[in-house]
């Protein structure tokens, strides 16, 4: 393993505007519906697998309610999603519904303040 690696030279996502723009407006909910339409699956099938309502599942992929942990965990390992990733933005929705809202990472540290 190379270990010569020079810092310097690697980019940061939040350098790339394109990548800033996307996690801006990226959401658990858009997250789950699009990864669901690119497995090919319908609400229904999903919502039974997860033992859920359909109704739910649309509610969620709507952002009008968040799944809890374990739903979110359940539902990207069904798909085969990253169950970081998936984390990540079911915190950063929950955040924003306290009304904090984070712009490229989150900086906990003034969740402390």
């Amino acid at each position: 393993m190379n270990t010569d690696t020079n810092q310097d030279d690697v980019l940061h996502w939040s350098e790339i505007p394109e990548l800033v723009a996307m996690v801006e407006t990226q959401t658990l909910g858009n997250t789950m519906r699009a990864w669901r339409q690119c497995e090919g699956l319908r609400l229904a099938d999903v919502a039974s697998k997860m033992a859920i309502s359909k109704q739910l599942l649309s509610e969620y992929e709507r952002g009008l309610k968040l799944p809890s942990i374990r739903k979110t965990l359940e539902m990207a390992e069904l798909l085969g999603a990253s169950p970081a990733m998936w984390l990540r933005y079911r915190l950063q929705d929950e955040l924003k519904t306290i009304g904090y809202e984070a712009i490229g990472s989150l900086a906990l540290n003034k969740l402390a303040s």
